[in-house]
């Protein structure tokens, strides 16, 4: 992730014995970790099988969002923990203040939104009971996916069906899938598309739209996007600046805040 090698650089430093979810166990035995924190079972028995400490941090909301952050912390020590508390103090905050914001909308104010896993498949999407479909209901949309799971595989008449008001792509490669689709005949007929919001959504240390700590600037970000008549005095890219001093303990400028949220990887 370019971002965060910008703002951590000693992340290009450190060893990542893991691809996708395979995992390199000898190569981690090599390391003689303390603790190992695996995101699903299959990776907590093969690190338990290996003679290291496990440690499951697998969610898929933001109620575990806040319980990985704990557990992470508690492995870490006590001024982690300050730390963890100090950010979902600060997660809660934001979701309450976002609530409030779109709490009188009626059903016909809430655009529609179909949420692309990443620009190098479009038809890759995020449907229900996943933290994705959480943030976009906290911010005021629908879900144009009405299927439940996370990365799941649409067809080109299901989202022509479901005519979605915004198209949010999320990951590095968000322009290229942007490019692509407003080059396409196929989804010209598209609200999002003949309205011109088919959107990069912004990528820093990590993807913002799913499983980050940056989940907490998603919530500001999507509501400003969706609503700006409701969020018209929240400035983005303050609260980015904010949040990368507080929480990452790094000075980030104006410009790259407004990169970050434009979807741009650092110059």
């Amino acid at each position: 992730m370019p971002w965060f090698v910008k703002v951590y650089p000693r992340i290009a430093q450190i060893a990542a014995p893991v691809k996708g979810v395979d995992v390199q166990m000898e190569e981690i035995q090599k390391l003689n970790p303390d603790v190992v924190l695996a995101s699903n079972d299959e990776q907590l028995a093969a690190v338990q099988k290996a003679g290291l400490i496990g440690v499951k941090v697998e969610y898929q909301d933001f109620a575990g969002l806040k319980n990985v952050m704990q557990i992470t912390a508690k492995v870490i020590g006590p001024d982690a923990e300050k730390r963890a508390d100090a950010y979902i103090k600060y997660l809660d905050g934001t979701m309450d203040y976002v609530k409030k914001q779109t709490a009188n909308l009626t059903e016909e104010e809430k655009p529609s939104v179909l949420h692309i896993v990443g620009g190098d498949d479009l038809f890759k999407v995020d449907g229900k009971n996943t933290l994705i479909d959480q943030w976009i209901t906290i911010a005021g949309g629908r879900n144009a996916v009405a299927v439940e799971g996370f990365q799941i595989t649409t067809t080109m008449e299901e989202i022509v069906k479901n005519n979605p008001d915004y198209i949010i792509i999320g990951g590095t490669q968000a322009q290229k899938g942007k490019d692509a689709i407003m080059a396409n005949p196929a989804w010209s007929s598209l609200n999002a598309v003949k309205n011109n919001r088919v959107i990069c959504n912004p990528v820093g240390t990590f993807n913002w739209d799913r499983y980050s700590a940056e989940a907490a600037l998603q919530l500001l970000w999507a509501g400003k996007l969706l609503h700006p008549d409701l969020f018209e005095d929240l400035d983005m890219t303050q609260k980015t600046q904010e949040f990368y001093q507080e929480f990452l303990h790094y000075e980030l400028s104006a410009e790259d805040a407004e990169r970050i949220l434009a979807g741009k990887m650092p110059q």
